[in-house]
């Protein structure tokens, strides 16, 4: 280290002294001067100018035009930097011209400076050293403003008006900004960085009406509010699952669609199945037939028959994912030796069924054959979407319900009336009047239980069949990972004791927040279920049949001979009936991963990708009857069929949906979409005749001679694409257009892809 003396130490430290206010009035009459030069330049005061500026989604050429004329500053700028035709708002009547070009260049990577009697809008730079005009400072003039970020954050929560359950998945913007954000499962959410201003806020969610209110941010302050949303009564605002990501709102749609929240169902009537769900709560939803069997269904039509070749069955849809939709599954309830007829089978038992009304949370009903467009072909009997339950954060909420009833059918008596038959006449005239007899033949049926007549575990032919549900769910999350699991419970037995239907079903349903506009949801779901059903639908061998259309002759009370076996039933006993056993074990998979990612609310995209399996074993058992006459033909040597129909449904999509406001009255909405499916249908079928003995059950049992063995096996591949173009002025009229190109492996090497 350097050591001075004393005396020069302290020379040096007055000539440092001495240049330092040197430099100080240098730079201070230098600063004087150039004051003096521009003090009359008007661009120190441009920025702190009244704005007088009232616009309202207008495009940015024309919003900074009026500001040029507001203001009187000129505006210097390059067409080719701006995006002159991104539609803006701003309510500075009372702000200055740097706050109102704050708002109009909101996240576009310009800026406005000051240069001479102009601002000048230019890409935002980081210099690396001050300008000279940063630091400029002296009597006369002004330092020109800094454009720096002044922005506070909206917080709040929405929640049911009528619960004030907290409303998760809800959509809160400000349309002026064109920004927003969702709500959590807790109704919580956040919107930062929003420029210092007025603004509306509005709020959407489906199901609900749209509620807006007023807001004023702050610089560097959290602003608060809350919101409480009624359902909605028109609906003409909510958001229908259409098949593009995000959804369409009701008003932009041109087709029919019925919308069921089931939660507003369950809470007023009990309910076993989606059949009941739909009932009587779907305009134009038909079910073609309604089985007495408990574990049976019906077919499904959407405004009649739509297609001569197609199934008339809507395409049903899981969480996004194409699912089976045979409405025969089971065994053909008629005559033994029949087979599947072909892939959707000739059975009783609807596959729509497998889902539990207690896992979903809206059901959607697309009608018509516009949905044929975003869907395919085979959607010209309408679509059916099944949108189950996601789970809520926070911590673990369980649920569990027991629901008992019974099956009956009303006045059985009364609805198979009273007959009257002749004594001494088979068929008519009846020689005498005093030949002529009245009876019911349910009452009859009655008597022989009692009497012991034929074997029947309950006191009349039709009973009262205990029904029993429970179910248990549990949901709960954290902010970014959320869950929705459950398992359930039934067993019902039907009218007839022997007719059941036992199942089991579990759905795991998982929410996970990638990122602030990245989510993935994971949806699965297994049933397994056993069931034997009761009155042969469609067949001779019913037992609603053989009482309905009995012979008064016969009774045992009259005393005939001839016709003393069959008690006054047609053909055969009811004991003959329950005898024949027909069942369908089953189980289901059903499982889908979507990832969904948004990028502002001008564009949304989804890809999905989902699998669906079932595996069937139904039998059709004629024991061979050795105690009493058999009356049925299958039963002198006994039979059995067997068969084994198991299906895969693979599907994959992908759909991008962008939204563009052309004008302040006009807003375009393209959607583009690619679709894969793929479906496997195998079936193996067993035959056998002649047991060797009643208790035989097995085909392995029979004779190699009696045997037959059939095998079918169907594959079939479809792709799909598909660009959809809406177009809405004044969000009042639409108008849209599509086209779909379709291939599918059923078309053959002579026909070409169909547009």
């Amino acid at each position: 280290m350097l050591s001075l003396p004393r005396p020069l130490a302290g020379l040096v430290l007055f000539l440092a002294l001495a240049a330092s206010v040197a430099g100080s009035a240098a730079q201070q009459r230098s600063t004087e001067s150039l004051a003096t030069a521009f003090a009359d330049a008007p661009s120190s005061t441009l920025l702190t100018k009244a704005a007088r500026l009232e616009v309202d989604q207008i495009p940015l050429g024309e919003a900074l035009r009026l500001l040029e004329v507001s203001s009187g500053v000129p505006l210097a700028y390059s067409p080719i930097l701006l995006p002159l035709n991104r539609t803006v708002s701003c309510h500075c009547e009372e702000l200055t011209v740097g706050e109102a070009l704050r708002i109009l260049l909101w996240n576009t990577g310009m800026e406005g400076v000051v240069l001479s009697d102009h601002l000048v809008i230019r890409p935002i730079e980081q210099p690396r050293f001050r300008s000279p005009t940063a630091v400029l400072v002296g009597r006369g003039i002004e330092s020109p403003p800094v454009l720096r970020r002044r922005v506070g954050s909206i917080t709040g929560r929405v929640v049911d008006g009528a619960t004030m359950a907290p409303l998760g998945a809800a959509q809160v913007s400000i349309a002026e900004l064109q920004i927003g954000a969702l709500t959590q499962n807790n109704g919580q959410f956040l919107i930062t960085n929003v420029p210092e201003g007025s603004y509306t806020v509005r709020v959407n969610r489906i199901g609900y009406v749209e509620a807006q209110a007023p807001v004023t941010v702050l610089t560097d302050q959290a602003v608060t509010l809350n919101f409480s949303l009624d359902s909605e009564a028109l609906a003409l605002d909510e958001v229908i699952v259409t098949g593009t990501p995000g959804g369409t709102r009701r008003r932009a749609l041109g087709n029919a669609v019925t919308r069921i929240q089931t939660a507003e169902v369950t809470e007023r009537v009990a309910v076993a199945n989606v059949q009941e769900m739909l009932t009587s709560r779907t305009p134009g939803l038909q079910f073609q037939r309604v089985s007495g069997n408990v574990g049976s269904g019906s077919n499904i039509q959407i405004r009649g028959t739509s297609s001569f070749n197609l199934s008339s069955n809507p395409l049903i849809y899981v969480d996004g994912v194409r699912v089976d939709n045979s409405s025969k599954a089971g065994p053909m309830l008629a005559n033994a030796g029949t087979t599947y007829r072909d892939q959707q089978g000739s059975g009783e038992s609807n596959t729509l069924f497998d889902f539990n009304p207690e896992d979903i949370e809206s059901i959607e009903i697309i009608k018509g054959p516009a949905a044929a467009t975003l869907y395919g072909t085979e959607a010209s009997a309408g679509v059916i979407q099944i949108i189950t339950k996601k789970g809520q954060d926070g911590s673990p909420r369980f649920n569990l319900s027991v629901r008992q009833g019974v099956n009956f059918v009303p006045d059985p008596a009364g609805k198979i009336g009273t007959a009257v038959s002749c004594l001494t006449a088979e068929v008519p005239p009846c020689t005498s009047r005093d030949d002529l007899f009245t009876y019911n033949m349910y009452e009859e049926a009655t008597r022989y239980i009692s009497e012991g007549y034929f074997d029947w575990p309950t006191r009349n032919l039709y009973s009262y069949g205990p029904s029993r549900t429970y179910d248990l769910n549990v949901t709960g999350g954290t902010a970014n990972v959320r869950y929705y699991l459950s398992g359930n419970f039934a067993d019902e037995t039907g009218p007839l004791y022997y007719n059941t239907d036992v199942t089991s079903s579990f759905r795991a349903n998982v929410t996970a927040l990638l990122a602030d506009n990245l989510n993935l949801d994971v949806s699965t779901g297994f049933v397994s279920g056993n069931t034997r059903y009761g009155e042969p639908v469609g067949s001779e061998i019913g037992i609603w049949r053989v009482t309905k259309l009995s012979d008064g002759r016969c009774l045992i009370r009259m005393g005939l001979d001839s016709c003393e076996r069959r008690g006054g039933f047609a053909d055969f006993r009811p004991d003959d009936v329950a005898k024949i056993e027909l069942t369908r074990e089953y189980e289901r998979f059903t499982g889908s991963v979507a990832l969904n990612h948004t990028l502002g609310d001008w564009l949304s995209q989804r890809a999905i990708v989902g699998l669906d399996r079932r595996w069937d074993v139904n039998e059709r058992l004629y024991p061979k009857e050795e105690t009493i006459e058999p009356v049925i033909g299958q039963t002198r040597q006994g039979a059995l069929d067997r068969e084994t129909p198991n299906t895969m449904n693979l599907s994959l999509e992908y759909a991008v949906n962008a939204t563009a406001q052309v004008t302040p009255n006009l807003r375009s909405t393209t959607s583009l979409g690619a679709q894969y499916f793929e479906r496997r249908y195998e079936s193996l079928f067993t035959n056998g005749r002649s047991f060797p003995a009643a208790i035989s059950r097995t085909i392995n049992q029979t004779p190699i001679t009696q045997m037959s063995l059939g095998y079918s096996y169907i594959e079939n591949k479809s792709m799909g694409f598909y660009v959809q173009e809406e177009v809405g002025y004044n969000d009042r009229l639409f108008l849209t257009g599509a086209l779909r190109f379709d291939d599918n492996s059923a078309f053959g090497a002579n026909f070409e892809a169909q547009v």
